[in-house]
């Protein structure tokens, strides 16, 4: 006999925290309402993608500058008018790259090499971690971490949107 299977994110538990009837509603019905803007989660998932490639053009090159990198991204994106798969129009996307820039200025003393493992660079790194299991269920939580970077000698995970905040999903933590 095969086991139940349950497979949640991070985001998904924290809902049914808050909101069990929202959860119910979003992830066991697929329900959403037809008028929800969604640009800003558009826009995440389009910066997210700049990102990923930006960190791996970092890690095939760690010797180049973080803009020439990004003016590498910048120019995938626009050859392959890459953002129009996220909503995002020319002007838009325009700038958005400005500001992809002016964050990497804000930060560029302490931008990341991302580690690599097998000529792979750890970006974008999905993992599941198994939460409960017994004769008869699985319970994983899954996820994905931006990057891995080597730091002081230490493998460290990046995330950027949250990279400033704590939450604690469990109440015994």
């Amino acid at each position: 006999m095969s086991k139940i299977t349950l497979a949640l994110s991070t985001s998904m538990i924290s809902e049914a925290f808050k909101c069990p009837y929202s959860y119910a509603l979003r992830y066991r019905e697929n329900l959403s309402k037809a008028d929800q803007i969604t640009t800003a989660l558009d826009e995440g998932s389009l910066i997210h993608a700049m990102f990923e490639v930006y960190y791996t053009l970092r890690a095939a090159n760690p010797g180049a500058s973080l803009f020439e990198h990004s003016k590498g991204m910048a120019e995938i994106f626009t050859k392959q008018k890459l953002y129009e798969n996220f909503g995002v129009n020319t002007e838009r996307w325009q700038f958005l790259v400005i500001r992809f820039t002016q964050y990497l200025a804000k930060y560029s003393l302490s931008d990341f090499i991302p580690v690599v493992y097998k000529s792979i660079p750890a970006v974008e790194v999905g993992f599941s971690k198994v939460i409960y299991e017994d004769a008869k269920y699985l319970f994983l939580v899954e996820s994905r971490l931006d990057l891995i970077v080597k730091l002081a000698g230490e493998q460290l995970w990046v995330d950027h949107k949250s990279q400033a905040s704590a939450s604690r999903l469990y109440p015994y933590q």
